[in-house]
C-alpha cells in the first residue's frame, strides 16, 4: 500500500515539474511576443493590438471599397472608348 502512494507521490512531482516548465516556457513566449509587439509596432499591450487591428481591419475595407469603386469606373471609360 505504501508503495502505492509513493509511487502516485514519484508521478504527481514529475507531473508538476513538467507542467512548471511549461509554464515557464509559455511565460518566456508571452515575454518575447509583448517585447516584439513593443518593438515592431509600438504598441504597449494585447489590448492596444487588438484595437490597432481593428483599425486596419477597417482601413482594408476602406481600400477595398475604393479599389472597386475605380475598378467600375474604369469599366465604364473603357466601355465609353471601345
Amino acid at each position: 500500500m505504501t508503495d502505492n502512494i509513493v509511487d502516485r507521490i514519484k508521478t504527481f512531482r514529475t507531473d508538476i515539474e513538467k507542467r512548471k516548465q511549461l509554464r515557464a516556457k509559455r511565460e518566456g513566449e508571452y515575454d518575447a511576443a509583448m517585447k516584439r509587439l513593443k518593438d515592431d509596432y509600438g504598441l504597449e499591450s494585447m489590448e492596444a493590438a487588438e484595437a490597432e487591428l481593428e483599425s486596419l481591419r477597417a482601413a482594408v475595407e476602406a481600400k477595398d471599397v475604393e479599389i472597386a469603386k475605380l475598378g467600375t469606373e474604369l469599366d465604364s471609360m473603357m466601355e465609353a472608348t471601345g
